[in-house]
């Protein structure tokens, strides 16, 4: 196996953004943007990035791997959101920020939203364009997608990555 890599999407993944859902599928950014405050971590930063609290056997059980959770690949993993990218920023600063330090700058290496592809999940553009930021092969290495919706699930499913 080669490296590993993670693909997280934003919205009701990371982060219980429910109460901004309506707003957003109306469009309507500046209430969003209004309420963004109101939006709370599902996964505390440190727990999944840096496998604080987790069971050592986590990925053992699922991957055979053991031990850590993202730690020792914290430097291969991309956010791909279908949100507008200013949005995905704000809730990831507001939200990954303990004790002045910016969490979201330190483990995560590149944001892939709305506007950087021309088509969005569930077509894999967006996935892609993630695995060629954080230089993985489809081919060789495991890229690891978590998501919450169906369009996720397709879009990882489309790249041939089991």
């Amino acid at each position: 196996m080669g490296q590993i890599g993670f693909i997280i999407d934003v919205d009701m993944t990371l982060f219980d953004t429910s109460m901004l859902e309506l707003d957003r599928d109306r469009g309507n950014w500046e209430n969003v943007f209004k309420n963004i405050e109101k939006v709370v971590p599902l996964v505390d930063p440190y727990t999944l990035f840096w496998g604080i609290g987790l069971p050592e056997q986590t990925l053992e059980w699922d991957l055979g791997l053991g031990g850590d959770f993202l730690y020792p690949y914290k430097d291969k993993v991309s956010i791909v959101t279908s949100s507008p990218k200013e949005y995905a920023k704000k809730i990831l600063s507001n939200n990954y920020d303990r004790d002045g330090f910016d969490a979201y700058s330190g483990l995560i290496d590149y944001l892939i939203a709305y506007q950087d592809t021309v088509k969005h999940k569930p077509n894999p553009d967006p996935f892609i364009l993630a695995i060629e930021n954080i230089g993985l092969d489809t081919n060789k290495d495991l890229i690891i997608t978590i998501g919450d919706s169906v369009s996720d699930i397709k879009a990882s499913k489309s790249l041939g990555n089991n």
